[in-house]
């Protein structure tokens, strides 16, 4: 009988770990589903406006107010932060000529 019990707890086990693996597997498939509707209205790489930006930069105008300002509704500070700041860098100078 030990044997019998020790074969049904090992299958018990490893039905568990197989509805724990499956469980762990749809989680993130779940999620994406249930977030995707909350991301599909915010702009693509390639649809930032840096145009305001960099117009204020090459006029003497500051820059910081722009960098604030909401684009479509959502504050896009940091990739305007970077995007500024690698351009400036690529320019070689951060102060317009």
């Amino acid at each position: 009988m030990s044997r019998i019990q020790s074969s049904q707890r090992i299958s018990e086990k490893s039905i568990a770990g197989a509805v724990s693996m499956f469980i762990a597997a749809v989680i993130p498939f779940v999620q994406f589903r249930l977030l995707n509707p909350l991301t599909s209205e915010m702009p693509t790489w390639d649809q930032w406006s840096e145009v305001t930006v960099w117009s204020a930069h090459f006029e003497h105008r500051p820059v910081l107010p722009v960098l604030l300002s909401p684009y479509n509704g959502h504050f896009n500070l940091v990739p305007r932060l970077i995007s500024t700041g690698w351009g400036c860098s690529r320019t070689g100078t951060s102060k317009p000529r």
